[in-house]
């Protein structure tokens, strides 16, 4: 039987409003993401299942860093579960599956183990790093539940958590506003705060039915967490006293009954939150807030990072989505010249498409960034100009997007 959160004047949001879009951008792996970071509007990286890519173009484009001198006890298979890069060359990433905690002063050529303060700390699983340079590893110690160390001008340290953990619970999340204000979720439904830079932790919120994945916060008083569970739930929670009491979020709370994994706020503001939609696992969904949005997406979503208004999200299969469409289009290496045509647009059913140049392939995207309509060379008679019927496509608006190589062109159409 799924089980409910009941309260008083739950107003449940229905899709209807209007809605923000995300397209694809074109990955160089079909691995599962877990953590995206870009540390300026130049470069970023994502990280995942056995794999980390990086961008140099403010994320047009994606490479693949080679990951063969990491010193993983011969485990070819293993999970990057968080990261933080302090610049282009130096960075930290978390190995879960008990193989470790990394660090690169190269850019990712050579890698070296870091240890932690305790001994026991086997399963690492969450980074977080302070304003002032501080950096918190999360996990578990060897069957005798959470952890959280710190490391400050190179020495580690123990935080000083509660006692009495379940064996099985692990730090799954940490996330600071500021040097002093600071929570941790773990994967049994607690949430500690530190108030003194990380080195007391309280909890001041249990629900071993929930496992919490981020937290988000522009004022460091009004905060939102994301956590998702083996039954129907809403996905978010709010404190409106800086982490003090906690409750569901009925702003933010939909039929999708979504498995909330990630939570983020832009430069100007606007909070998103994304996971795995509790009625198709193998789908995602994006909320947005303050300006309420709610849109689903094919892939189910893990990370979400970017700057000033430009926002990426990670996920599933490789798949990388991004709010501007001129980043998705990266048009420059196909050739500065290189245009193609759509006509008629509005259109009532079929399209004629010419192109200036070869193309591989074709894909129709939907306002939702789904992919609904997909079109190979070979299935035309010339490779510069196709024919799309689209009688059967629900009216509204369209992305068709052509991809040669690694790069793509785009255009805006109208289904009437």
């Amino acid at each position: 039987m799924k089980k409910l959160f009941t309260f008083p004047l739950l107003f449940l949001s229905l899709l209807g409003f209007s809605q923000s879009t995300f397209y694809p951008i074109e990955s160089p792996s079909n691995r599962n993401f877990e953590c995206i970071q870009f540390i300026d509007n130049t470069t970023g990286y994502i990280a995942g299942d056995s794999v980390l890519i990086k961008s140099e173009d403010g994320g047009a484009s994606w490479s693949e860093i080679d990951l063969n001198n990491l010193n993983i006890n011969n485990n070819s298979n293993y999970l990057i579960s968080d990261m933080h890069w302090q610049s282009a060359s130096s960075g930290w990433i978390v190995l879960s599956n008990w193989s470790g905690l990394h660090s690169t002063n190269d850019g990712g050529e050579t890698w070296s183990e870091l240890t932690p303060m305790n001994d026991g700390f086997c399963q690492k699983v969450a980074l977080e790093f302070k304003e002032d340079g501080t950096a918190f590893l999360g996990g578990a110690g060897c069957f005798t539940g959470a952890l959280i160390d710190y490391y400050i001008d190179g020495t580690w340290y123990s935080a000083n958590l509660p006692e009495n953990w379940d064996t099985e619970d692990l730090v799954t999340c940490i996330r600071f506003f500021g040097n002093d204000l600071g929570f941790a979720g773990t994967s049994k439904g607690s949430v500690l705060k530190t108030t003194d830079g990380g080195v007391n932790w309280t909890n001041v919120y249990s629900n071993g039915e929930l496992s919490i994945s981020d937290f988000v916060s522009l004022d460091g008083e009004e905060i939102r967490l994301t956590f998702f569970t083996d039954d129907s739930n809403f996905g978010i929670m709010k404190s409106l006293d800086a982490g003090d009491n906690w409750e569901i979020d009925g702003d933010l709370a939909t039929f999708y009954y979504p498995d909330m994994h990630a939570a983020y706020a832009s430069a100007e503001g606007q909070q998103y939150f994304a996971g795995s939609n509790g009625k198709d696992p193998n789908s995602g969904v994006i909320f947005e807030y303050p300006e309420i949005n709610f849109m689903d997406i094919n892939k189910p979503i893990k990370d979400i990072n970017g700057y000033g208004e430009v926002v990426f999200l990670v996920g599933d299969d490789g798949s990388i989505f991004v709010n501007d469409i001129d980043i998705s289009n990266n048009l420059e290496s196909i050739d500065g010249n290189a245009f193609f045509e759509i006509y008629p647009n509005p259109t009532s059913g079929t399209i004629q498409l010419t192109s200036d140049v070869n193309w591989d392939y074709l894909e129709l995207i939907n306002s939702s960034g789904a992919v609904v309509l997909t079109q190979t060379k070979q299935s035309f008679s010339q490779v510069k100009n196709a024919t799309l019927e689209l009688s059967t496509l629900s009216p509204g608006a369209y992305q068709v997007i052509l991809y040669r190589g690694h790069t793509a062109l785009s255009k805006r159409i109208i289904k009437i």
